[in-house]
């Protein structure tokens, strides 16, 4: 499976939230993993992190470190190169809208 980005304006899964572009990626997230039947505690042994913190990703507060994207895209059946690439994309994001805030 892709992991593929949600459109503007399209809910998220469970959680109902408006994908904006500020959660976009957290969005994708949450689908491919309820795609794979598994819960934010699966996912979260599978990794080895905890639970709160697959909940921070899907929320779009914090991004997986690089450490994980292997294990991430193994266990939701994504291909790591685009993972690997929406986070890279997701983080320049976040600093462009830092250094549009400070100035």
């Amino acid at each position: 499976m892709r992991f593929r980005s949600l459109a503007d304006g399209e809910k998220a899964c469970s959680s109902g939230r408006l994908v904006n572009g500020r959660n976009r990626f957290g969005a994708s997230l949450e689908r491919a993993r309820i795609r794979r039947q598994m819960t934010q505690e699966k996912l979260a042994e599978v990794l080895g992190v905890r639970r709160d913190t697959v909940s921070r990703w899907e929320q779009g507060s914090h991004l997986p470190g690089d450490a994980l994207l292997a294990g991430l895209a193994g266990a939701l059946e994504l291909d790591l190169a685009e993972l690997r690439k929406r986070v890279v994309n997701e983080r320049w994001r976040r600093r462009r809208e830092r250094s549009k805030e400070v100035a």
